[in-house]
């Protein structure tokens, strides 16, 4: 009896033994599976934040490129309806929290909550300034979407909607959609990843001149023939056109500006400015003494402008210490032949429209002022034939005017530096920089002596509006970028 009750008991012992294994074999398979199921969310997790990541990326390089051509006071003054959908939290007005928060194109909050597939009723619709999107976004497919805004930075006006420095805050926010969630917020069971992306943006402003003319140079040659400037029928006027077309100008027409902000003087532009950084050698006075030498009394007359070293006429004058001086900072980057020529190059990367060396054009796909563009010659090039254009025109050699030509906004002869316009009929409406460079070799690049000369009937007017138009058309420069997360912005 004895041996059948210690057998029974081995046994109990031996079943509950396999039990107790049995049962924390079967707990770490769940925790395996558990860990399974961890490790594939938590990857999926990943995937779809790096996928918002890329959206917003998407989202900031489409209306980075967007804004080449656009006017950042009026974006910023654009108004935009952008439907809400929840309560969020919104930090105190005049924080630094709430400054970075009104950045975001829509709140974070909702971003990561609302199916934008299939949105719930909004709750109201907010009136957004310097929205780049529609207010529902821009759908990518599969999930995606992003929207983006425009935002000013701190430029001392004092208003958020006006430009003042060419700076801007550009932040794109995208969103990947991940599916069904386990609990029901907001009108749906759906989820988002969001990311944000932000870059601070500039436009360029070295190319902004106060003159129908400029030449940077120690001095100046002709470019044909024994004289800078041939025959009476030329013009070069400095004074601004806001709101004449170089049609009218050509027609007779002309009424021009002295005092476009109202402040009782004069505006500060002259027909000719020339430029040359040598402060010990007298800047650009030999280019100035040059020039003026070079004019006949009645050619003389032909160039008016505001502003003069020569009383009324010629409207001539050293314009290097106003650049040394200028409250706008880009303006001494004119000084630097390689900064000029980096700036050329990336501007040709973007050319619209590319002619080789040696081009005779007589065409007209220059630009309009419907579409204007970018034009880029690579070397000596020829335009007549009735050809026109509007926008950014830049020869990296000899450009020769013949027969009529009319261009409204920027023309740029950097390289060659050689000008030579004798066509007849021809005229600028906007602005004209002549500059030789000469390539050191090494990396580096410095000015040489620039050629010109102006014969014909020749016509040259500023339009300051038109040369904003050119250098608008220059790609933005991206100060600096950062990706957002909840961590740096609070409350996210």
């Amino acid at each position: 009896m004895q041996e059948k009750s210690v057998m029974k008991d081995e046994s109990g012992a031996a079943l509950l033994i396999v039990t107790i294994l049995s049962v924390l074999l079967a707990l770490l398979g769940m925790s395996m599976i558990f860990d399974s199921m961890t490790e594939v969310s938590m990857s999926n997790e990943l995937e779809n934040q790096k996928k918002a990541r890329v959206n917003a990326e998407t989202g900031y390089s489409a209306q980075k490129n967007a804004l080449r051509m656009s006017n950042l006071t009026a974006l910023l003054q654009s108004t935009t309806p952008v439907p809400r959908y929840m309560n969020y939290p919104v930090p105190t007005p005049g924080t630094t929290a709430d400054e970075y928060f009104q950045r975001n194109p829509i709140a974070p909050k909702e971003a990561m909550n609302i199916d934008f597939e299939n949105p719930p009723s909004r709750m109201a619709t907010l009136t957004v300034n310097g929205f780049l999107t529609p207010g529902e976004g821009v759908s990518l497919g599969n999930g995606g979407r992003y929207w983006a805004k425009i935002s000013d930075n701190d430029d001392g006006d004092g208003d958020p909607t006006i430009d003042v420095d060419g700076i801007v805050y550009l932040r794109a926010l995208g969103i990947q959609r991940i599916g069904a969630g386990q609990i029901s917020t907001y009108g749906g069971t759906v989820k988002n990843s969001v990311g944000i992306i932000e870059g601070v943006l500039k436009r360029d402003k070295t190319l902004e001149f106060n003159s129908s003319f400029t030449i940077y140079g120690p001095d100046a040659l002709p470019a044909s023939g024994m004289n800078l400037f041939a025959g009476g029928a030329f013009e070069i006027d400095g004074y601004d056109h806001p709101t004449m077309t170089l049609a009218d100008l050509l027609a007779g027409a002309d009424v021009h500006t002295t005092d476009s902000d109202g402040d009782g003087l004069p505006d500060d532009t002259a027909g000719i400015d020339v430029i040359f950084d040598d402060s010990g050698g007298g800047d650009g006075e030999t280019l100035r003494n040059t020039i003026n030498d070079d004019l006949t009394v009645g050619q003389a007359n032909n160039i008016e402008g505001n502003q003069s070293d020569y009383g009324g006429t010629p409207s001539l004058r050293d314009a290097t210490e106003g650049v040394r001086n200028d409250p706008n900072p880009d303006a001494r980057n004119l000084f630097d032949a390689t900064y000029l020529m980096g700036f050329i190059s990336k501007t040709a990367a973007v050319a619209d429209l590319k002619l080789a060396d040696g081009t005779n054009y007589t065409g007209s796909d220059l630009g309009t002022d419907a579409a204007p563009q970018i034009t880029y010659c690579e070397g000596d090039c020829r335009l007549g034939g009735s050809s026109s254009g509007a926008g950014v025109l830049i020869v990296r050699g000899r450009l020769r005017f013949e027969a009529a030509f009319a261009y409204h906004g920027l023309i740029l002869v950097v390289g060659e530096g050689n000008f030579d316009m004798n066509g007849s009929n021809v005229g600028i409406l906007g602005g004209l920089f002549v500059a030789k460079t000469l390539d050191n070799g090494d990396g580096t690049w410095s000015y040489g002596t620039p050629s010109f000369t102006v014969a014909g009937n020749s016509n040259f007017y500023y339009q300051a509006s038109g040369i904003g138009m050119g250098f608008g058309l220059l790609p933005l420069k991206r100060l600096t970028w950062r990706e957002v997360f909840p961590e740096l912005e609070p409350p996210y």
